[in-house]
């Protein structure tokens, strides 16, 4: 059969459908639903044959047949012809029918009403396929198809119709004129206190809608009453559907009836609604069925409870149903501060669809303070979550010197319960989520190495309990942690272990996806493969994340500065950092963004500052050793050996490494000390050998990089290192100042540094539709569209210097 409700028929058709066919289970009114419709339409004849068992396909028409006379729309003569034709063995009984039905002067609506029920399979569908043929022969004939179980029909071709299903047939409504969007109703449905008037049969009605779903076994539990035959009951009176599966049979309220006796059960028993709420979520946490637990433990306001079953839904944090937005949303704020988890979710809720009322950061430092709160009287595996919560929560209140401090503790604790084997399987999941969150927290505040002992303790735990998902959500952040570090294959490799199917999980979180492109962009940018690290600087920058956004920053300067733009570079740079360290303090350490600032000024940049974390930063070995290399470059090899000897006393890190055996190097070089220079090289040899490290080496020089390999006995290995990353310092793009006017220079110029056209016009002594003006001939020029992309075109062609 063809389904016209999935291919939409047009409007006009469904306006006067040929056929209606109505699905549901006995008892519920379909018959009575047809009746009422078919008492309403004006100038129709209907032919309803008796659904008394018939004998075949010819005695059913028959009866058809006497119907259309006993009523009075064919005459006595035209009976009497049809008998005498019917007699005869060359008379098709199709063409009798049709001749008559085309005779009538009305319209004919000829209703099989349950006849499947009554008739075999073979000549139901005989009786069928009669049927279908008069509606394409006779214009005027419509008809009705009433079916209480499932039919063959589905074999039959059947002309323009629609369904009517048990979904949608209120006991007592009937059927209007159908529409382009369906069928309407020409009354709706009784008021639930009009269909259900015993008292004690409504509260139990309104009891047993609250689960979306019930079964025979709660609806027993919840009223006392016999489960099955009430949920029997139930559809009887066509409240929903009661739908057979192998093990039990579930009832599943009409949409409109559970609305319904929701709220009739609100405004007459509101405290049995809360006490029916708490017998629920212990029964379906009983049944580990935490999702539908936790929706009526909302419901109850008990905060123990909410927290109790919160901890334990799988995966946590579980996609919020409405249902459970708008319990949350009818609780008072009180409540919903006192509570972790309320207070996490509604949070959450905020975020993306904010209200007036309810404040995202004052929500998360609730959480917080609620976390900490009630950490007293829980078991070990509770409190630690709760303090994975408390660090999570902070961050995104934006007190992230407090969410790194409370990381750190959640750090050392789960290490020591996971050693212990301390940790509750009933929790393992949501310890799972929140010790990967902390993870993160620890990341964004450069906490690298507590960070990467807890993603190792969180994935050999993940491994032993068979949490997939979650352990290649800690591979993830440990194959970035070892691309940072340098260690390029032990990176790669990781990385690897995270290839395979998407689940669910992995497919909407944008923190995984974001770690494994950022390691890509830095594993590619550490071996100076630029033509890798151009397609992961499109993939990371397709799919942004906050956290990464210096990581992004580094793979888009280097393929400036590897394409000879160094002007372009610092302008990318600047904009960067405009744009994302006017930032909130829970976003990145700007450390790591430091570094590439630290590049472009070797280059002889002069790129904005940043704020940065203190001594910390000035004194960590990559810091010092950039700022030696600039000492290097103004002759000053004291400083820099002063740095460099800081430098590589702390240096732990291959990356580390790599950068300041490359300054030492240079400085090797640039003293003459054959020594120096032969011991740095010698150990960029074995980096390059073991980590793939080779980024550094186009900081060299073409004179530095000879003499380099000078110092080696056998430097055929360096060589072909070098070989991978061409010294991008003689790479510049010569000044092309011709493209503009010395005016429009000028222009252009106090625009890079002012920012504004407003500025640029006051610094200038011009008015701003001159500026404007000058501006819109140079955008022509630079074929550019705006003032970020003029800028940073002008500077990829040096138009910039000078300035």
């Amino acid at each position: 059969m063809r389904d016209d409700r999935e291919r939409q028929p047009r409007a006009d058709s469904l306006a006067d459908p040929a056929l209606i066919v109505v699905r549901g289970s006995a008892g519920i009114g379909k018959t009575d639903l047809v009746r009422r419709w078919a008492g309403t339409l004006s100038g129709a004849a209907l032919l309803w044959p008796s659904i008394a068992p018939p004998r075949s396909t010819r005695n059913f028409w028959m009866r058809a047949i006497t119907q259309l006379h006993a009523r009075g729309w064919i005459s006595d003569r035209a009976l009497f012809d049809a008998i005498d034709r019917a007699g005869q063995p060359d008379d098709d009984i199709r063409d009798i029918v049709g001749g008559l039905l085309h005779s009538i002067a009305d319209s004919p609506i000829i209703v099989l009403d349950d006849l499947h029920s009554a008739v075999d399979d073979g000549m139901y569908l005989e009786i069928v396929s009669d049927l279908v043929h008069f509606l394409r022969v006779c214009e005027k004939t419509r008809a009705v198809i009433i079916e209480s179980s499932p039919s063959p029909i589905d074999a039959i071709d059947l002309p323009e119709h629609i369904v009517v299903s048990e979904a949608h047939l209120p006991p007592v409504a009937f059927l209007g004129r159908a529409s382009g969007s369906g069928v309407g109703f020409l009354s709706s449905a009784p008021g639930l206190r009009a269909l259900v008037q015993d008292s004690r049969l409504l509260r139990d009605v309104c009891i047993a809608a609250m689960p979306h779903e019930i079964d025979a076994e709660v609806a027993g539990t919840l009223t006392g009453r016999d489960g099955a035959e009430l949920l029997e009951t139930f559809a009887r009176w066509g409240l929903g559907t009661l739908e057979s599966g192998p093990h039990k049979s579930r009832f599943v309220f009409r949409a409109d009836t559970r609305i319904a006796a929701l709220a009739e059960l609100r405004r007459s028993w509101p405290k049995l609604l809360v006490t029916t709420a708490e017998r629920l979520s212990r029964l379906y946490m009983m049944r580990a069925e935490y999702d539908v637990a936790f929706e009526f433990a909302v419901l109850t306001g008990d905060v123990a409870l909410i927290t109790r079953v919160g901890l334990r839904m799988v995966p946590f944090p579980m996609e919020l149903t409405p249902d459970i937005v708008d319990a949350i949303g009818r609780l008072p704020l009180e409540d919903i501060h006192n509570s972790a988890m309320l207070s996490l979710f509604a949070a959450t809720v905020a975020e993306q669809a904010p209200r007036p009322d309810r404040s995202t950061t004052d929500l998360y430092r609730h959480a917080a303070d609620a976390a900490r709160a009630s950490s007293r009287g829980l078991r070990p595996t509770e409190r630690l979550v709760m303090l994975g919560i408390e660090s999570y929560a902070l961050q995104h209140a934006g007190n992230m010197s407090a969410a790194i401090t409370a990381a750190l503790h959640f750090a050392e604790r789960a290490a020591a319960m996971i050693t212990e084997r301390d940790i509750d399987a009933e929790l393992a999941h949501v310890f799972g989520n929140f010790a990967y969150q902390v993870a993160v927290t620890l990341i964004t505040g450069d906490e690298f190495t507590a960070a990467a002992a807890l993603l190792t303790h969180l994935e050999r735990y993940c491994l032993a309990h068979g949490i997939e998902y979650r352990r290649r959500f800690a591979l993830a952040g440990l194959a970035f942690l070892e691309s940072v570090g340098g260690r390029v294959p032990a990176s790669l490799t990781l990385t690897q272990t995270t290839e395979g199917p998407l689940t669910s999980p992995l497919q909407s979180s944008r923190s995984y996806g974001a770690f494994v492109n950022a390691t890509a962009v830095i594993c590619a940018g550490l071996t100076g493969d630029f033509d890798a690290l151009q397609r992961a600087v499109t993939t990371l920058r397709e799919r942004p994340h906050p956290m990464h956004w210096d990581v992004l920053l580094f793979g888009e300067v280097i393929l400036d500065l590897a394409a000879g733009n160094v002007g372009a570079a610092r302008v990318r740079f600047d904009e960067a950092v405009g744009a994302h360290l006017a930032f909130s303090p829970s976003a990145p350490s700007p450390r790591r963004a430091s570094y590439v600032r630290s590049i472009l000024v070797l280059f002889g940049e002069n790129p904005r500052l940043l704020a940065t974390s203190g001594t910390r930063t000035a004194e960590d070995p990559l810091s010092l050793a950039f700022s030696a290399g600039r000492d290097i470059d103004h002759g000053d090899q004291d400083a820099a050996a002063a740095k460099l000897g800081k430098a590589a006393a702390s240096a732990h890190t291959p990356l580390q490494q790599h950068v300041v055996f490359t300054m030492l190097a240079r400085l090797g070089v640039a003293s003459e000390d054959p020594e120096t220079t032969r011991d740095a090289a010698s150990h960029l040899l074995v980096l390059a050998r073991t980590h793939k490290l080779r980024l550094a080496f186009a900081l060299l020089t073409r004179d530095e990089r000879t003499r380099i390999l000078q110092s080696l006995r056998s430097p055929g290995e360096l060589r072909a290192a070098f070989a991978v990353t061409r010294p991008l310092a003689q790479e510049s793009t010569a000044v092309n100042a011709s493209i503009l006017t010395a005016r429009q220079l000028v222009i252009i110029r106090a625009l890079a540094d002012l920012g504004s056209r407003q500025e640029v016009a006051r610094k200038l002594f011009l008015s701003p539709g001159t500026v404007k003006a000058h501006l819109r001939a140079i955008y022509k020029k630079l074929d550019a569209h705006n003032q970020a992309e003029a800028i940073y075109k002008a500077a990829a062609l040096g138009l910039l210097r000078g300035r």
